[in-house]
């Protein structure tokens, strides 16, 4: 059964035929023939383009990144309320160097 739902017009259609003039009878037409015979397995597939492969990889390396950032914040917000956090002026001054020069 070929189902197309197409928000920009709310037009949705079964097999070509626009959804409000198909009726039940179209409906039951439709899913009745598109379903497999008894001991035939459906096969449905989806592919993804290298593009959406590539932004769900960056999506997941973002996700687990954005965790460390997030635990390693965690962390600090809770020395700085402690008053455990210790700042390190060696290595501050050494950062403020060039911006005084």
């Amino acid at each position: 059964m070929d189902v197309t739902l197409n928000p920009a017009n709310s037009d949705p259609r079964i097999n070509g035929t626009p959804l409000a003039a198909a009726g039940t009878q179209a409906v039951t037409e439709a899913t009745a023939t598109s379903r497999p015979a008894v001991g035939q397995l459906a096969t449905d597939q989806a592919t993804l383009s290298d593009r959406a492969r590539t932004l769900s990889r960056a999506r997941a390396e973002f996700d687990r990144t954005a965790s460390a950032q997030s635990d390693r914040v965690s962390q600090l917000r809770t020395q700085v309320q402690n008053g455990t956090y210790l700042v390190d002026d060696d290595a501050l001054a050494r950062a403020l160097m060039p911006v005084v020069k």
